[in-house]
């Protein structure tokens, strides 16, 4: 059986490459490896009939779009942030329990400029 690498791995704001198996004859034949942008979503997973992946995933597997913001956990938290991504210093991000916490937060207004 094929291992994850690291570019199957999530990081925030680096292109990876689709984790999600590929079965051939019955026997596993690698990953699909398109461009990946985050983590499979649940919410997509289980509503549509996709394989379930721990890294990375492509859109057609159900993680997000080029443009999409993207979610990783981060210790017990959920990491909102959007393409483009540098670090915590340079770029903004959102925190929260839930995904849907961590978008809000990133989707408020700035305390100090009032900026989005």
């Amino acid at each position: 059986m094929a291992c994850l690498s690291e570019h199957h791995k999530p990081k925030a704001g680096v292109v990876g490459k689709c984790s999600v198996p590929m079965w051939c004859g019955g026997l596993p034949a690698g990953f699909c490896d398109q461009s990946a942008y985050g983590e499979q979503r649940a919410e997509r997973y289980r509503g549509e009939n996709l394989s379930y992946a721990s890294g990375y995933c492509c859109a057609g597997h159900g993680g997000p779009r080029e443009n999409d913001v993207r979610f990783m956990r981060d210790g017990d938290m959920w990491m909102a942030f959007n393409p483009g991504f540098v670090n915590l210093q340079e770029s903004p991000a959102g925190f929260g329990e839930t995904r849907a916490k961590a978008l809000a937060e990133l989707s408020a207004p700035h305390p100090t400029t009032g900026e989005e």
